[in-house]
């Protein structure tokens, strides 16, 4: 029974979110829907189970980090609606990571994303191949403007040429994909072969600079941790060919690595990540404790951004990172928390500490490519980390 209900959290993961391209645009009422379902599955499936390990620890945390919130709110005198889908986030996490082995959550998630990912390539070559066919779909438009399609199981975003799966950015799909390869190549024992091609086809499409860096630290560390120095030549291989490819097509070198020249069109991209970092920290340290709250981060984020490079920017769709967006949001606790969470969360991977510190380094550059605050998978993977069991380790292989 429990099995089914894993396969219903992993269905809520990818698509009952406001990263999923059906709610990104989403307005109240659907999102007041969204809250809804959590409330009601996390009521149903904390009578239903009991925790598997000593619930006083996990009790311990999901206090701590709503104590935290709550000092945020008080001294910033804000009470934004944004803090109660931040705690219902949290919540969720708590009770599904006090309730469901990691191992087995971990197996079903694999599962989604490889039909996921299967059916997103498909139809993302055949409207590469034949455009026409866009067009017998209903054309939508997100909040900047930009023209996709949505069907369900897959969106395409008009005139962008690359593969964005359920989500709202290509950067998220490259960050669920990642999370796939590294249970694949760190945590299961044996990878899956088959997964893996599927992945790592799939996160090409997305033509993520981000994602194949990340791509490529996990089959470093796959390496290091096997120190199977023949994989390292092929992997190495792999990248060269694919680097030389990318230089020598020009729309695939425009949407990738020309975004770090100043003077390409795409460079609005590779700005918006280092702003991500400097603005934030500029922020923090006008409130290193609590931060500056939810509701004035936006005015906070145009002040100093026009401070640092006489230009105002905005922190809606700009301000990617969501470790530092949670430091000057809500300080120095709060941050120093979740990096504990995902610090510890590397156990499970690896007892080699040069093996621990490259996977934290890859969830790093994963939440400093999207801000995901409000997303459940951020917030299940920290409570795993936050309290985290000798059980979690190498089990995978053992779940039928």
């Amino acid at each position: 029974m429990r099995h089914k209900i894993v396969y219903i959290i992993v269905f809520l993961i990818f698509y009952i979110n406001i990263d999923a391209i059906t709610f990104a645009a989403a307005n109240n009422f659907l999102l007041g829907i969204i809250q809804a379902i959590y409330i009601f599955f996390m009521i149903y499936f904390s009578l239903k189970y009991k925790p598997l390990f000593s619930p006083l620890k996990w009790k311990v945390w999901i206090v701590t980090l709503t104590i935290f919130i709550l000092l945020t709110i008080i001294y910033n005198f804000d009470f934004s609606l944004g803090y109660v889908v931040q705690l219902l986030a949290l919540m969720f996490g708590y009770v599904v990571a006090s309730r469901v082995d990691l191992a087995l959550l971990m197996k079903i998630y694999n599962e989604f994303l490889y039909y996921l990912c299967i059916s997103c390539v498909c139809l993302f070559l055949l409207f590469v191949i034949n455009p026409g066919l866009l067009y017998y779909f209903p054309v939508l438009s997100n909040s900047e403007g930009t023209e996709y399609i949505n069907l369900i199981f897959y969106s395409h975003y008009l005139n962008t040429g690359r593969n964005t799966g359920i989500f709202r950015e290509p950067g998220v799909f490259m960050i669920f994909i990642n999370i796939g390869i590294l249970v694949e190549l760190l945590y299961k024992n044996i990878p899956n072969k088959k997964y893996l091609f599927i992945y790592v086809i799939t996160l090409l499409t997305t033509l993520s600079t981000a994602g194949f860096l990340i791509c490529s630290i996990i089959m470093l560390l796959y390496t290091l941790k096997n120190r199977n120095f023949k994989s390292f030549f092929y992997i190495t291989l792999l990248f060269v060919v694919i680097g030389l490819y990318v230089s020598f097509n020009y729309e695939l070198f425009q949407a990738t690595l020309n975004k770090f020249d100043s003077a390409s069109e795409n460079h609005e991209s590779a700005m918006a990540r280092y702003a991500s970092v400097q603005v934030p920290w500029s922020i923090f340290l006008q409130s290193p404790f609590f931060g500056v709250g939810l509701s004035s981060y936006n005015e906070n984020y145009l002040n100093h951004s026009r401070m640092l490079y006489g230009y105002s920017m905005r922190a809606d769709g700009l301000s990617t990172n969501t470790l530092f967006n949670i430091l000057a949001t809500y300080g120095i606790f709060m941050f120093t928390a979740v990096v504990t969470g995902f610090l510890r969360l590397t156990k499970i991977f690896s007892s080699n500490i040069v093996v621990r510190l490259g996977t934290l380094l890859v969830f790093l550059l994963m939440f400093s490519n999207e801000d995901l605050r409000y997303s459940i998978l951020f917030s299940i993977l920290l409570f795993y980390g936050l309290n985290i069991n000798n059980r979690f380790r190498n089990s995978y292989n053992e779940i039928q």
